[in-house]
């Protein structure tokens, strides 16, 4: 399934194509944790890009440490927007 790693929004996506959302509030109308950058990208709270791969189902193996590994929803390290608790359902 597809969640949009910032309104965390279904495939029913009302602020446009996905990858060009720049919402500030949640689908369930709670603030949005994550933001838009000056370069378009997705970051968290204080700055840091956040890993897209991280937000989606299948992962990402990278060890890198360039983007954060944590949920752009609630930050919690151990699954991405996919399976964020604050993510739509239906």
């Amino acid at each position: 399934r597809q969640v949009c790693a910032i309104c965390l929004t279904d495939s029913q996506h009302h602020q446009g194509p996905i990858h060009r959302c720049n919402a500030e509030l949640l689908w369930s109308g709670g603030k949005a944790r994550c933001y838009r950058n000056e370069k378009n990208r997705i970051a968290a709270p204080g700055g840091r890009e956040i890993c897209l791969d991280w937000q989606r189902t299948r992962g990402c193996s990278s060890q890198s440490g360039r983007h954060l590994h944590e949920c752009s929803g609630c930050a919690s390290p151990n699954h991405g927007a996919h399976s964020c608790p604050l993510a739509q359902t239906d």
